[in-house]
This record gives C-alpha cells, structure tokens and sequence, in this order.
C-alpha cells in the first residue's frame, strides 16, 4: 500500500481491537484480540448510512459498549454535517446514559443531514 493510501484508509477508518477470550495465566491461556475495522460516515445517502448504522451496532455490541460510549464513539465516526447535526441532536436535558437518547439523537441528526431518496425512509434507530 502507498504512503498516501495509507494516510487516506487512516482518515477514513478507525480500527477497534476486541478481546474474544481472555487471559488467564493459571491455566496457560493467552489473550485473544481481533480488530473490527470501522468506517467514518463521511457522506453518503441513506442506504451508505443504514449500513454505517448496522456495522457501528455490530461494533458497539462487540465492546459491550453503554450510551455514553456510543455518544463518544458516534462523535468520532461522524464527519461533516452530520456531525454538528449530531453534536446538537446530542444536547439535551435527558440522561444521555439511556440507549433511547443516543437513538433519538443519531435520528434526528440523520433527518437533518442525510440527504434522502424516494427509495429509502428515515432511520428509525438501532435494534436492541
């Protein structure tokens, strides 16, 4: 891979490393990781946004992640205008600790900054 795709596939992706088993030294075992590589929503229609929404569940279910982690983790992964529509979607005087805001917030800021299709219908938020 060149220099500069690499720089390219940095800006792009964020690689999250997952432990599937655990070390344990009294019996011998040694850690096992595997990385999840995960793309930023830079731009996009709706059907490019449903699939980021699925792989970042996938993800979050993955590192066992809480509300507050998927508001961290959402801000990092979101480019653009989506971003800054999620970043005042996420303002709120809700406990951001709850599942049901951080659905609320990636909704309305997919409403706001995904452009839409006939095809395709507004995100109704991730499935738990």
């Amino acid at each position: 891979m060149s220099r500069s795709a690499h720089k390219d596939d940095k800006e792009r992706y964020l690689t999250y490393s997952i432990t599937v088993r655990a070390a344990n030294k009294d019996k011998g075992i040694e850690e096992e990781v595997v990385t999840k590589k995960m793309p930023k929503f830079i731009d996009g229609g709706p059907k490019d946004f449903l699939d980021w929404v699925y792989h970042f569940d996938q993800l979050a279910s993955l590192k066992h992640w809480n509300a507050e982690d998927k508001f961290l983790n959402t801000t990092i992964l979101l480019e653009g205008n989506l971003r800054e529509a999620f970043a005042d979607a996420a303002i709120t005087d809700e406990d951001v600790r709850m599942n049901e805001e951080f659905t609320r917030a990636l909704r309305k800021a997919s409403i706001q900054a995904v452009p839409r299709t006939r095809a395709y219908g507004a995100y109704s938020g991730p499935t738990e």
